[in-house]
């Protein structure tokens, strides 16, 4: 198990084709630049191991940067904000969330992560940064 399925108590996916499972597709691309995970559907419950298991693998890839696209995350709950945070937790000066939905942007406002994340002006990109109490 790994370290952040490890740490939300969340088992890897098994069963699904890689990059696949009901309602979400993830399709991660690497470079010497970094990785790049986008994102298309719906990250729940029951899609949540499969994002781990991706974030899992680009952080255990390399030290570059991981670039997470949400622009075609329709739905995102508590689960996906907790993967979210916890990667970061365990790569802090790597994780990038770009583009987030507006569904998405919502839910990272109400849990009040918004605050915590920078918005960058161009391409609607997001950094962690703790202790950032300012909105864009």
């Amino acid at each position: 198990m790994s370290e952040v399925s490890e740490k939300l108590g969340i088992p890897t996916c098994r069963g699904h084709r890689a990059g696949t499972a009901s309602g979400l597709v993830l399709t991660r691309t690497g470079s010497p630049a970094g990785v790049h995970v986008r994102a298309s559907g719906e990250i729940d419950r029951v899609t949540t191991a499969l994002l781990i298991a991706e974030l899992d693998a680009a952080i255990d890839g390399g030290d570059g940067p991981i670039v997470v696209d949400l622009a075609d995350v329709t739905f995102m709950d508590c689960s996906g904000v907790n993967a979210l945070v916890t990667a970061h937790q365990a790569a802090p000066t790597r994780l990038q969330l770009r583009n987030p939905h507006p569904a998405v942007r919502r839910v990272l406002e109400l849990t009040g992560l918004l605050d915590v994340f920078a918005l960058a002006n161009q391409g609607a990109s997001l950094s962690y940064h703790p202790g950032n109490a300012t909105r864009p």
